[in-house]
């Protein structure tokens, strides 16, 4: 499944955008959390500290692009598995390599 995130130029972000990861210094310290809304004070702050981008949560897709892509992950398996896919232990793998290619994690 494709992320539903861009990465966005400072130039280019607005207050409401939400951070899809955690905003590091050039140390790895946590300067943002992930989840967090961008204000215009953080933007000035990180152009200070001399960052060009961070990466925010893309618009939300719609369910039939969300169903396209579930079925072309559903396709690429099968075609990957199309020899072997009777086989218990493949298919076993198969189901597992979908469920994860799905982002249904146990």
């Amino acid at each position: 499944m494709k992320p539903h995130y861009v990465l966005c130029d400072l130039d280019d972000a607005e207050p409401g955008m939400i951070l899809s990861g955690p905003v590091l210094d050039r140390h790895g310290e946590t300067l943002i959390a992930a989840g967090a809304a961008v204000t215009e004070e953080m933007l000035a702050m990180l152009r200070a500290r001399g960052l060009e981008r961070v990466s925010v949560l893309a618009t939300p897709p719609s369910e039939g692009d969300l169903e396209a892509d579930c079925q072309r992950v559903r396709d690429r398996i099968s075609q990957l598995f199309r020899n072997c896919a009777d086989q218990p232990a493949s298919g076993e793998l198969m189901q597992s390599v979908l469920k994860f290619r799905l982002g249904e994690h146990a």
